[in-house]
């Protein structure tokens, strides 16, 4: 009785000394799959990565460059100050006459200014008045520049430049002259237009027409 109770518990010991080493086998094969596995999904992530990099940098970014380069001149303006009949102030943008600009995304007629994309848009200024007759202005008037956007009959202010020509005496050139630029929002329902108030024959005060001038340029669509 003695000898089969031991030969049953070696027989226990044996099948439980086996079960737990096929167990072993079994959890490091598990193991060793779901490394794999991991493996696998690291290296195929790389791959789809680096795929898209590559794909951008090859094929995105030169379409994308070369639209932004096309786009750089044909939505940007600069107009020039001309003299008008009666004395009044007109602007120019004759395509080769000055250093004027007109993209083909703005149509500039009958003075007024109309972008054929709604956007962002930088819109700037200059404005140079000097005295003719030194040290005869100093009464004169301010001479003011304001840029307006119209959307049917409403319209709204962009920016404006007042300048007034100094009354100190002893200087060789009595000048004045002021830069503004603001970012604004343009539609392409309506128009911009730029207007110089303020010249009067009696003020002797003059415009420097070759450095006065509005533009604008897209920023963002």
């Amino acid at each position: 009785m003695s000898q089969k109770e031991d030969l049953s518990e070696v027989t226990v010991s044996q099948t439980l000394s086996s079960w737990e080493l096929d167990r072993g086998k079994e959890s490091n094969q598990c193991e060793r799959r779901l490394l794999t596995v991991l493996l696998a999904s690291v290296l195929l992530l790389f791959i789809i990565i680096a795929s898209l990099v590559c794909t951008f940098w090859l094929l995105i970014f030169p379409k994308f460059t070369a639209e932004n380069k096309g786009t750089g001149g044909k939505f940007a303006v600069h107009i020039l100050a001309d003299h008008g009949p009666n004395a009044t102030v007109r602007w120019s943008a004759i395509p080769g006459l000055g250093r004027n600009h007109l993209g083909s995304g703005f149509r500039f007629e009958n003075q007024k200014l109309q972008t054929t994309r709604d956007g962002m848009y930088y819109v700037y200024a200059k404005l140079k008045v000097y005295c003719s007759v030194l040290n005869e202005c100093k009464n004169s008037s301010p001479v003011k520049l304001d840029i307006t956007h119209c959307i049917e009959s409403s319209c709204l202010p962009v920016l404006s430049t007042e300048m007034k020509v100094s009354q100190e005496k002893g200087q060789e050139e009595q000048v004045a002259f002021g830069y503004s630029g603001i970012l604004v929002q343009i539609s392409s329902k309506g128009f911009m237009q730029a207007k110089i108030e303020g010249l009067q024959k009696e003020d002797n005060v003059m415009l420097d027409i070759d450095h006065t001038y509005f533009g604008a340029f897209l920023i963002e669509s």
